[in-house]
Order: structure tokens, then sequence, then C-alpha cells
């Protein structure tokens, strides 16, 4: 088994829907997602389970008390990186990021692959996929001036399927 690094190796797609069911996800649900894996930077970028929410369930014949987790929680940071035309104007069409989560409320699927590909290697059968129905909070200023003007994604997780080995959708799962 050898392990990679993992610079250059993370794909983000901008799905154009939530998959009917994440869980079972094929190679279809990604064929028309858009590449944000160059419009979101590395520093400050986490997506993933977060702490599980706890509750205290002790039994009477233990000493001390226990905490069992009772529900996942997820977290997502990210800085969007923003696009200009020749002009200095917006340009919508390499800014399709930031203008997919600028709404308030936005329900905005993605879906992230980690490992040993690159971004430029479309979707097979047996990659492994996590799915992200983020819902963003507003997009915040920057905390530096230094780098590409970019903006801070405020974003909530409101569902998620983690660590999905997608099929090419065929009967026979190839």
């Amino acid at each position: 088994m050898a392990r990679m690094l993992a610079d250059g190796k993370t794909t983000m797609l901008l799905l154009d829907e939530w998959p009917e069911n994440p869980r079972t996800a094929t190679v279809a649900d990604l064929a028309d997602a858009q590449d944000a894996s160059c419009v979101v930077g590395k520093s400050g970028f986490g997506i993933g389970a977060g702490s599980p929410n706890t509750a205290e369930d002790t039994p009477l014949c233990t000493e001390g008390d226990t905490t069992i987790p009772v529900s996942k929680t997820y977290e997502a940071t990210m800085n969007v990186y923003r696009y200009f035309n020749k002009d200095g104007q917006i340009d919508e069409e390499e800014d399709f990021f930031f203008q997919a989560l600028k709404e308030f409320g936005a329900e905005v699927p993605v879906a992230i692959r980690e490992g040993g590909k690159t971004h430029e290697q479309p979707p097979e059968a047996g990659d492994e996929w996590s799915f992200y129905k983020l819902v963003s909070g507003g997009m915040g200023r920057a905390t530096d001036g230094e780098g590409y003007t970019k903006r801070v994604a405020h974003v909530s997780v409101s569902d998620a399927a983690e660590d999905v080995v997608i099929s090419g959708g065929d009967e026979s799962g190839e």
C-alpha cells in the first residue's frame, strides 16, 4: 500500500443538483458538474464530519460519567477566488462558484474526491467521492489582502454522504 502526498489531489465539483440517492451515486450523477477545484484556495479549506453531538448516558453500575455520540455534525470552510474580465468587471462565467454561493440561503451541492487523481481526471466507477449540500450564509471579506482576490464562504452543511464509491451506473455495477 502506498501513501500519497495530497498536494494537487483534491477535486471539488459543483453539482447541478443533489443526487437522488448519494449513497448509491453513479458517474452520471457527476457528469454535468463544474470543476471548482481551481476556484477555491487551499488555505483555510476544510470540509467533512465535525465533532458529533453527544449525550450523557451512564449506566447506574458504572463509576464516573460517560458520553455517547448521538448525531453527526459537519463543518465547511473555504476561500473562494473572484474572477474579473479585462475591463476589471466580474466575469460571471469564470466566477461561477462565487455566484452560486453569494445568495444567502442558497443550497449548493458539491462533491469532493481525494486521493491519487488530479482534478483533470474525470470521475470513474470505483472512485470514492463525498457529497455535501452546502447552505450559504453569505460571503465575508478575506482576512488578508495578500494573494488573489477572494471571499470567505460562510457555509453550513445541511446534508452529506461521505466516502461513497461510485458505480458506472449500468446493471453490472461497473
